[in-house]
């Protein structure tokens, strides 16, 4: 089994000064896990990119960023995995 990833911290980092990342995860997945490994489905990635556009939602870059990632993830798998943030 070949399973691709996302690494959260990346994300986080950039976006220390603004809602985190995680916050917007942890609404879609309250199953989140900060230290461990977090699978992440079509529906709830479409979920977490519906929340991010949102007004006031201030990490819109940050998620834009992996959209292009998730895209290709999702092309021939059925879920991506977040590790930690």
């Amino acid at each position: 089994e070949i399973r691709l990833s996302l690494v959260g911290s990346e994300m986080c980092i950039r976006d220390r000064n603004s809602r985190h990342v995680s916050d917007l995860i942890l609404e879609v997945i309250p199953e989140f896990d900060f230290y461990g490994i977090t699978i992440v489905t079509k529906v709830q990635w479409d979920n977490i990119l519906t929340k991010s556009q949102s007004d006031g939602c201030t990490c819109k870059e940050i998620i834009a960023e992996a959209v292009p990632w998730a895209a290709k993830c999702f092309e021939t798998n059925d879920v991506f995995t977040i590790i930690g943030m």
